[in-house]
């Protein structure tokens, strides 16, 4: 029996897929591979740690708010084919004024969650 008659035969179509083991080293590792770039393709200041990531920028009037909101993060999100969890976004809000310049952030229409203090 010729090699690829008996390979067709034996061989069956799998689906994988592309989950990394939770509590290793290797998630964190793999992570920040893979969203090393963030940091150019976006117009704010971007932290990295582990599996987290900080996006921040000075809001000074409403086209900094704007800007932040802009959607070069969902860009960069489509082009990997990555996601972020709005459910485990939060907006933090730091200034010195006692009212200051209040905006409904996104991600993909999903609203973040303030954190208050």
């Amino acid at each position: 029996m010729p090699l690829a008659l008996w390979w067709s035969m034996v061989s069956h179509q799998r689906r994988y897929g592309s989950r990394v083991p939770q509590d290793t080293v290797l998630g964190p590792m793999l992570f920040l591979l893979h969203i090393n770039d963030l940091p150019d393709c976006v117009s704010f200041r971007v932290r990295l740690f582990a599996d987290d990531c900080l996006l921040y920028r000075p809001i000074y009037e409403t086209s900094d708010q704007l800007a932040l909101q802009k959607d070069t993060l969902a860009l960069w999100c489509n082009r990997w084919g990555m996601s972020f969890n709005a459910a485990k976004c939060e907006v933090m809000r730091i200034s010195r004024k006692k009212a200051f310049l209040q905006k409904l952030y996104t991600i993909k229409g999903q609203a973040l969650q303030d954190i208050l203090e």
